[in-house]
């Protein structure tokens, strides 16, 4: 099954998520603009503007996931773009921009954090260090430097 990303909007995501989970990238619910009952769920890619793989459910059966816990919709769906990227921050509220910039967004959030736990850590406030260090995880995984303030914690 392959879309046009275009073709959709996105009315919600397939997390549930924590507060100690955020901020984090989430994988989209999409649904078709012409036929709003036809939703699309991961796991799924992307390749040239095109959504392919998707799984693919009526709104009965959204409704029944989204009763389940599984997944988290939105009140007003918007439109879907190709090479854009969702991602929720730490007050819950979501975010749609172009891959690059989510991307440098969620890095900043990172930094930002991985400074702070760094202070946490200096003044022993152990707690908030811990808790500082699994927002820059969250924000990006790819940074060893929360790891680090982490081991220095244990």
């Amino acid at each position: 099954m392959y879309r046009q990303v275009r073709e959709l909007e996105i009315a919600g995501y397939a997390n549930v998520l924590k507060a100690t989970m955020l901020p984090v990238v989430v994988p989209p619910v999409f649904r078709l603009k012409t036929d709003p009952q036809r939703i699309f769920l991961p796991p799924y890619s992307f390749n040239a503007g095109l959504l392919c793989n998707a799984t693919e459910v009526d709104a009965e059966e959204m409704a029944a996931l989204e009763a389940a816990g599984e997944l988290t919709l939105f009140e007003q769906p918007f439109p879907a773009q190709p090479g854009f990227e969702l991602w929720i921050d730490q007050s819950f509220a979501h975010h749609y921009e172009p891959r690059s910039q989510a991307d440098q967004t969620l890095l900043s959030i990172a930094r930002g954090s991985i400074q702070q736990a760094q202070a946490a850590l200096r003044e022993n406030n152990l707690e908030e260090a811990e808790r500082l260090s699994t927002v820059a995880l969250s924000a990006d995984d790819r940074l060893v430097e929360p790891l680090a303030v982490k081991a220095a914690i244990r």
